[in-house]
This record gives C-alpha cells, sequence and structure tokens, in this order.
C-alpha cells in the first residue's frame, strides 16, 4: 500500500479483481488492454485515476534521500 497504483502487463486479458471489481490500483498495459498497440504515459495516468486509482505515493511514503 506503499503506492497509489501499479502499471503493469502480464496479466494479459486478466485483470486484478477484489471480488467482482477491478481494482483500481492496477492498470494492466499488456497489447489486450491497449488495441495492441502503446500507449503514452500520461495515457496510464489518467486511465489509473480514470478507474479510481491514486497516482503517486501514499501515506507519506514517498522516496528518501
Amino acid at each position: 500500500y506503499r503506492f497509489g497504483a501499479n502499471i503493469h502487463g502480464h496479466t494479459h486479458e486478466h485483470r486484478v479483481m477484489i471480488g467482482d471489481t477491478i481494482d483500481p490500483r492496477y492498470l494492466s498495459v499488456c497489447v489486450e488492454h491497449t488495441d495492441y498497440a502503446p500507449i503514452l504515459f500520461e495515457d496510464a495516468m489518467r486511465r489509473i485515476v480514470e478507474q479510481g486509482g491514486i497516482v503517486g505515493f501514499k501515506n507519506g511514503n514517498g522516496p528518501t534521500m
């Protein structure tokens, strides 16, 4: 729960689910979900927000220097 979202491409046609609902913390960018074409990073961020996810760190768990 450190990050608001996880972008991945290894589940192919499947989505990460919580029961019968898509888990908004995960965005699949497999070709099956992008019409077999690359998408821009900005489009991935938009999709995360549209499905109810959060972009960035959560609960102040950002990187430390």
